[in-house]
């Protein structure tokens, strides 16, 4: 049901006088010219509503009254705030348990929410009571970036002020390098209603291509520096570009100490020669930006080199801050007008042609946009306020009266700050299965044939404890090897192999396996392995055991299998068979 109710067609009206009539009715019984009956019948008012707008027991608000008070919302409405400036801005589902928690601590039952959980449409009226909350599309920013602290952005403006100090706005640029995609985003059209997807044909790829930015003080764009993803670079990918650019090429398509030495070079210091006095060049603090080289030629033409706060540059960056939203949008409706014109994912021969209509798309408000994100990061003019307002603050959070309403915000900011890391985030070896076919654990461990008491594999016991509980001498394979797997030549139950018919399938035998090391010295590692198979051209497939826990007489199968095609020659002898316990099962049948 809505919480805003409309009048229906046919229904009196709850007021049927003009508000001014019974501000003068009012002022004729307070000044005594008449009574509540004479001025109910001349400005014809109810004489109830005149008597108790006079006691002042008439309210201007009609309705049933709210379940939360004012100071109770209130409450509310600064706990949100608080948890916004904390960099946890409340969801409408983070609100609705939030009241729920408060609600439960008061011991409070409201029968009209379910569980004591409010509605959807209770957060839409106290949205619409409590104006000074908005609703906005966050931006998601890495914890690491959250943690930058008052006092270190206080600390780097310390500094700045004094490398700042007489350097006019015309001497000072920063820079930044983005990676302009191949992909338009999406865009919202016209479909049939109803229609779950709407899929737009416009092919793309995951290519990006690298752009150095960089502008001054005074709103001056700096030629431009792409660097490709590429070996090699080709004269169709220069031509046709923006006055000046400079085109370079990397393996990974990013910049790298000596690019980013060839961009210096030839873009920042002739900008810089051509300006007198001091001089100062901001940037983030990447490895790859530091070099000796660009650091001494600093020093000889008297130019600072700044280094941004580690992880602040979503909020000291000025091209971040005001020139690469603009960038970003522009880039998808020009990429959007070429994919219309022509087909198939976007060449390296076309970039340089888009990217100079990109410049001219961006031209007109391009400087005022540069001059803007220095002004917003607090360098032209200096400001640390500018930074300060969206930094999280590090003091704890100020204090609400009620106990409940502290100890419900205490609860809901411990869920969302005291997550914990993500366990054991290794990727593991990529699983070999058609597209299509569902996993199973036989895709994930080749070796395994489920029994009846075994429903699940376990390739070895979990802890020492449970190995010496579980199993013993006797339940492995009867022999020595050191950490390398290199079988100790005087284990006894040795029988030598010389023929083919020495051995059969599901023997243990020792694999001898020659190698040459780092000096070209040839060496000898031997295993103990399993004969999976026999072939009639003396080829034999084994697979090979490990050392379980760098235990020196207890070897098991490990979870990816290690077969190896081997031939007679390079199995030396045969143990004798051990009983088969969990971690040991016998092999599927290879063709």
């Amino acid at each position: 049901m809505p919480r805003t109710h409309k009048h229906k067609l046919g229904t009196p009206f709850r007021r049927h006088y003009d508000p001014q009539n019974l501000e003068k009715a009012l002022e004729a019984v307070i000044d005594g010219k008449m009574s509540f009956g004479q001025a109910a019948l001349v400005y014809k008012i109810p004489k109830t509503t005149i008597f108790n707008k006079y006691r002042g027991l008439h309210s201007d608000k009609l309705g049933k009254p709210c379940i939360l008070n004012a100071a109770e919302e209130k409450n509310i409405v600064h706990a949100m705030m608080t948890a916004a400036s904390f960099g946890y801005p409340f969801v409408r589902q983070d609100l609705r348990q939030f009241v729920q928690m408060y609600l439960d601590r008061k011991g409070v039952v409201v029968k009209c929410f379910k569980n004591n959980i409010p509605g959807e449409d209770w957060v839409k009226a106290f949205l619409k009571r409590n104006p000074e909350l908005a609703r906005r599309n966050s931006e998601n920013i890495k914890r690491s970036r959250a943690e930058v602290t008052p006092e270190l952005i206080n600390d780097y403006f310390d500094h700045l002020r004094v490398t700042m100090d007489g350097v006019p706005p015309a001497n000072v640029i920063n820079y930044d390098e983005t990676n302009i995609t191949d992909d338009p985003a999406k865009q919202k059209v016209y479909v049939k209603r109803g229609s779950k997807h709407a899929r737009r044909i416009l092919d793309n790829s995951k290519s990006s291509t690298s752009v150095m930015f960089a502008g001054s003080g005074d709103g001056e764009l700096l030629p431009l520096y792409v660097v490709y993803k590429s070996k090699h670079l080709y004269p169709e990918w220069l031509q046709g570009g923006p006055e000046g650019t400079h085109f370079n090429r990397s393996s990974t398509g990013w910049f790298d100490g000596p690019i980013f030495e060839d961009w210096f070079f030839k873009v920042a210091l002739p900008y810089f020669r051509r300006k007198d006095g001091k001089k100062v060049i901001i940037g983030d603090n990447l490895q790859s930006h530091l070099s000796v080289s660009v650091v001494t030629e600093c020093e000889q033409n008297n130019i600072a080199f700044v280094f941004l706060p580690p992880n602040s540059t979503h909020v000291c960056q000025p091209l971040d801050v005001a020139v690469f939203r603009p960038v970003k949008v522009a880039w998808r409706i020009v990429l959007t007008e070429w994919k219309k014109k022509y087909r198939g994912v976007m060449p390296k021969t076309a970039f340089p042609g888009l990217l100079k209509t990109l410049l001219q798309k961006l031209e007109p408000n391009l400087a005022g946009d540069i001059k803007a994100g220095f002004t917003a990061s607090g360098i032209i003019p200096l400001n640390p306020e500018k930074v300060l307002k969206h930094v999280t603050p590090s003091q704890a959070r100020d204090a609400v009266d009620d106990e409940a309403m502290t100890e419900s915000f205490d609860l809901i900011m411990q869920r969302q700050t005291l997550t914990p890391e993500i366990p054991n985030k290794k990727r593991g070896k990529k699983l070999e299965v058609p597209a299509g076919k569902s996993v199973s654990l036989k895709d994930i461990l080749p070796n395994h044939q489920p029994t009846e008491t075994d429903d699940i594999y376990h390739p070895g016991p979990s802890n020492q404890e449970e190995m010496e509980s579980e199993s013993s001498e006797d339940d492995d394979i009867d022999a020595k090897s050191d950490n390398q797997r290199k079988i100790d030549n005087k284990i006894t139950n040795k029988i030598p192999v010389t023929e083919i018919c020495d051995i059969n399938i599901s023997d243990f035998v020792i694999r001898e396996f020659i190698y040459n090391d780092q000096t070209k010295k040839e060496k000898v590692k031997q295993f103990v392995a399993k004969v999976a198979q026999i072939n009639d051209n003396n080829n034999i497939v084994v697979n090979c055991l490990r050392n379980y826990k760098e235990s020196k007489n207890k070897f098991i199968f490990p979870q990816v299998s290690d077969v190896n095609k081997v031939a007679l020659e390079q199995v030396k002898y045969r143990l004798d068979s051990p009983t088969i316990t969990r971690g040991v099962h016998p092999l599927p049948n290879f063709d």
